[in-house]
């Protein structure tokens, strides 16, 4: 049965976390992946609202792929 992880990077294929759990679907590496995009988006507008600079969420995306 494949195994899957889960790749966090922005639009210009800059890698800004692989994620260390192996996920047993590829449904529950994509629910994580979203998760963790969501996340991402509440820390940025935390920041911005104290006048920090942060990545846009916006520019970020996932890719899932079979573990080897």
């Amino acid at each position: 049965m494949a195994k899957y992880k889960v790749d966090i990077a922005d639009l210009s294929g800059n890698l800004i976390e692989t994620l260390d759990e192996t996920f047993d679907s590829y449904e529950d590496a994509e629910y994580e992946a979203q998760q963790w995009i969501s996340d991402y988006s509440a820390g940025a507008d935390v920041l911005q609202l104290a006048g920090e600079a942060y990545g846009d969420p916006d520019d970020v995306d996932y890719e899932i792929y079979e573990a080897t």
